[in-house]
């Protein structure tokens, strides 16, 4: 069976209303997936170390920029986690930090992540909606993340809205995802914190 057959009917819906075969899941639901942001954890300990605002943003940038880099190569989708389901994921032992993630909404779904690291703690939400058209879908993340450091009272906050990713090539192979799209990252001082 191939992947056109199933979603030719599908066109114009939100990928999480379609059903498809468990083989063209990974083995992972989108809670568990939405951890994989802290793989390059070791930015935000950098930038919580910097006390110039303008190095700690190209750190943070880079970090938020680095959640990204999987994406061409995830050309499955993940479960949809059930509503309340959490995933708790402890690295505390080896690179300091440790985070959990819920499913807060089932419709529309909504998943929720809350990480604490070494002088920071990260929080984001997303909803992620999706389009299939005839030959592309494109998926895009609505929601806020921020992290704050404590010690220099920073918070950053960002949105992916405006990001959006494209997968290519359902019907004539290979299948290619890529993004694009801009970020912008917003900084506040909280004096009194």
């Amino acid at each position: 069976m191939s992947l056109w057959s199933l979603l030719k009917n599908a066109l114009g819906k939100e990928l999480y209303k379609i059903p498809l075969p468990v083989n063209f899941n990974e083995p992972l639901s989108f809670i568990q997936r939405l951890t994989e942001c802290l793989e390059y954890s070791y930015l935000i300990d950098k930038a919580a170390k910097i006390k110039n605002p303008a190095d700690q943003m190209i750190y943070v940038g880079t970090f938020v920029i680095s959640t990204l880099c999987n994406t061409p190569f995830r050309t499955c989708k993940p479960f949809n986690p059930l509503w309340c389901e959490t995933f708790e994921f402890d690295r505390m032992a080896d690179l300091g930090w440790r985070a959990i993630a819920e499913q807060v909404s089932h419709h529309p779904p909504i998943s929720a992540i809350h990480a604490e690291g070494n002088g920071w703690i990260l929080d984001e939400d997303i909803d992620v909606h999706s389009q299939f058209q005839a030959t592309i879908m494109k998926i895009f993340p609505e929601g806020t993340a921020s992290i704050f450091f404590p010690e220099t009272k920073s918070f950053y906050y960002w949105t992916m809205k405006d990001i959006k990713t494209l997968v290519k090539g359902f019907i004539i192979g290979p299948i290619t995802v890529h993004n694009e799209g801009n970020c912008v990252i917003m900084v506040t001082k909280y004096a009194n914190l």
